[in-house]
């Protein structure tokens, strides 16, 4: 299909460069933790964007390759001087990598993927990661509150994911171990209340707060105490490969 997907992206995504800063290091501070004791270091991020995770990546030591299949988007990732192939084929990106890659990032993008080629292209990325590397995926998360919006704001999306369905995915696309990261919650803003902005900010982290704890007394009675989801609008996943023994 034939459109311009860049309309949707940047109208979600600063051009501003702080701004661009500071996305690239909260992704930084995300996936330190988890890549910390990964042996093998190359990756491939699907759907790169404007390169994000790609630079965040780097900043890791990781030898990260952008794909992206929007001609614009590749085109930022270029000015920035980031690695990046332009294709709309993800699973013969990764055919040309079959058991190589350490990691593979998939972040906002399996929820664009058609859903009886989703499973193909999880398949295709075990494949291509080695014993002991592992894939990170972001998805829309259906148990949020703001699922409805997440899952149709973008008219590009297809499905939306909640864990069961995500790790069900997942383990029949040949991963061994899932575990979901739980995005952190906002701190507290500082109490200097007699500031309009942090005033109002109080209010908001107030807010939030008390929602949280209503869905969280509510979930348990509706889902059952060891379903208890994320609620958040979205939730990453990390599906490993079992290291050889």
């Amino acid at each position: 299909m034939d459109f311009d997907y860049s309309i949707h992206y940047e109208a979600s995504h600063s051009r501003d460069p702080d701004a661009i800063e500071a996305e690239v290091e909260a992704r930084r501070l995300v996936f330190a933790p988890i890549v910390s004791d990964l042996e093998h270091r190359n990756a491939l991020d699907l759907g790169c964007g404007t390169g994000l995770s790609v630079a965040a990546l780097r900043r890791l030591e990781i030898d990260a390759v952008g794909v992206e299949r929007d001609p614009q988007l590749a085109a930022v990732c270029r000015a920035r001087d980031l690695p990046v192939v332009e294709t709309d084929d993800l699973v013969g990106a990764l055919a040309a990598h079959a058991d190589d890659l350490g990691l593979v990032v998939l972040f906002d993008v399996l929820e664009h993927v058609p859903h009886d080629e989703q499973l193909p292209l999880l398949r295709a990325i075990r494949a291509a990661v080695v014993p002991g590397g592992m894939l990170l995926v972001k998805v829309p998360n259906a148990s949020s509150p703001v699922a409805s919006h997440r899952r149709y704001g973008d008219w590009t999306h297809t499905s939306s994911f909640t864990v069961g369905s995500l790790e069900f995915l997942l383990h029949n696309a040949g991963f061994d171990e899932i575990s979901v990261r739980m995005p952190s919650v906002a701190r507290r803003p500082p109490v200097r209340l007699w500031r309009p902005e942090v005033r109002a900010a109080f209010v908001r982290w107030i807010v939030v707060k008390a929602w949280q704890g209503v869905l969280r007394a509510q979930l348990p009675s509706e889902l059952g105490a060891r379903n208890l989801p994320p609620i958040t609008a979205d939730f990453v996943c990390v599906a490993r490969v079992a290291a050889e023994r």
